[in-house]
C-alpha cells in the first residue's frame, strides 16, 4: 500500500486481510486525513488449549493457529463436555485448590474419569464423585507433604472407596 493514494485503499479489505490472521480477532482500520491511517488491532490471549487442537481465548472464543502448542497454555481435553463446561469445571477446581497454592496446569475429561494435572502431580478421580473426593484429598494435604516431602511427580488415585493411592 506504499506509494498509493490514501483514498484509493480500501479501508475495508485492509481490515478482512489483517483478520485472516490467525492471532488476531479483529482489527479496525480508519482513515485520519490527510494522510494518515489509523489501525487498531485486537489479538487473541490463549488461555487454554481445548483437545489438543484449537486455542481458547479470554473471551471464550475457540480460535486456531498453524502452531500449536504453545506451552505457556493450560490444556483441558474432554470426549463429552464441551470447552465451556470444562472451563466452568477447570475454575471450580481451581478454586479449590487455591487455598494450598496449587495450580491446574492440564484437566482432562473422558466419560466418568476426570485427571487434573498440576505442578507436581496428576490426579485421577470418578468425575462423579470428584468434590468429595478432592475436598477429602484437600484436607489431608498438609499432612501428605509432610509425609511426601520431596518435590517430585506424584500420580494420586482417588478411586478407592475408602482412601486414594499415591504413586
Amino acid at each position: 500500500l506504499l506509494d498509493k493514494n490514501i483514498y484509493s485503499v480500501s479501508l475495508k479489505d485492509v481490515k478482512i486481510d489483517l483478520e485472516r490472521i490467525p492471532w488476531v480477532r479483529s482489527a479496525q482500520v480508519s482513515l485520519i486525513p490527510p494522510e494518515n491511517v489509523l489501525v487498531r488491532i485486537n489479538e487473541h490471549i490463549p488461555v487454554f488449549l481445548w483437545n489438543e487442537k484449537t486455542y481458547i481465548n479470554r473471551e471464550g472464543d475457540l480460535f486456531k493457529t498453524p502452531t500449536l502448542p504453545d506451552k505457556n497454555v493450560r490444556k483441558i481435553s474432554s470426549n463429552d463436555f464441551t470447552h465451556e463446561e470444562m472451563i466452568m469445571l477447570f475454575e471450580k477446581l481451581q478454586s479449590l485448590f487455591f487455598d494450598h497454592s496449587l495450580t491446574i496446569t492440564g484437566l482432562k475429561k473422558d466419560s466418568d474419569v476426570l485427571k487434573i494435572y498440576l505442578d507436581d502431580m496428576t490426579i485421577t478421580v470418578r468425575y462423579s464423585k470428584y468434590e468429595k473426593k478432592i475436598n477429602d484429598f484437600i484436607n489431608v494435604y498438609p499432612e501428605f507433604t509432610k509425609k511426601f516431602p520431596f518435590k517430585k511427580k506424584y500420580k494420586i488415585d482417588l478411586r478407592y472407596p475408602t482412601g486414594f493411592a499415591v504413586q
